[in-house]
């Protein structure tokens, strides 16, 4: 962790970001790798033959697994090659953070109920092998199930974008502006900068601002389009092609 100096001075920027207003410490910034390789359906069938609690192969397209794999790379915080619930505890703590909520507000306690219920929810239908983490395979399996049944995807999927709107739209406008999504991509430990150049390109009709109902579009683009010309491909960052 990096602490704040004249990057966070109202001289230098209009906008202070969200851990130097809060006299926090700088995310470290994360880097990812500039391209991912999922696996593929064969070698993630053979390589749970013999578990006792068999996987659903997935079915994803390869440009759906690769844009999921990105995704768990950002969740995967320790970059170990699993999710757990330290990896959760990570995100909840810089989303607190953000919000200025202590943990023993209500509010601190709502983020919290609200983002352990997600894990718990995500732990349960997808760590098939009990161990208390969810590997890349275990992931795809999860996501291919997910996203195939249509009452699911809304139940599970568009109800947590519904929620990622909320806790980044901070200043409850309505829309979510360039500097919310940086905050967004900085909660990950992503890079500010990087997260302008991609809100410009999620952007699509280039008023500065994304609707609710734009980054439920987004989402959907990101989740189930097999087009790799739809911007929402990038909504986790590049990933290579």
């Amino acid at each position: 962790m990096r602490k704040c100096g004249r990057l966070c001075s109202s001289s230098t920027r209009s906008r202070r970001p969200w851990w130097c207003v809060l006299g926090s410490s700088r995310p470290m910034l994360r880097p990812l790798r500039s391209s991912v390789e999922a696996p593929t359906v064969e070698a993630l069938g053979s390589r749970h033959s013999g578990n006792p609690h068999p996987l659903q192969v997935p079915m994803l397209t390869d440009l759906q697994a690769k844009k999921l794999t990105r995704y768990f790379q950002v969740y995967d915080f320790n970059d170990d090659g699993r999710i757990e619930s330290s990896d959760f505890e990570r995100v909840i703590e810089n989303v607190r953070v953000l919000r200025g909520a202590s943990e023993r507000s209500p509010d601190g306690n709502g983020l919290r109920q609200a983002y352990m219920a997600f894990w718990a929810a995500l732990s349960a239908s997808a760590d098939s092998d009990r161990d208390g983490g969810i590997d890349l395979d275990e992931w795809l399996a999860y996501w291919q199930i997910a996203l195939e049944d249509d009452a699911r995807y809304e139940a599970e999927v568009e109800a947590s974008t519904n929620h990622l709107f909320s806790v980044f739209n901070t200043d409850e406008d309505g829309e979510i502006g360039p500097d919310e999504f940086a905050d967004f991509y900085g909660v990950f430990g992503l890079g500010g900068n990087l997260a302008r150049s991609i809100f410009v390109e999620l952007d699509a009709n280039n008023d500065g601002v994304i609707s609710r109902d734009e980054l439920l579009e987004i989402g959907r683009q990101f989740y189930r389009s097999d087009d790799r010309g739809s911007a929402g491909n990038m909504l986790f960052v590049p990933f290579g092609v």
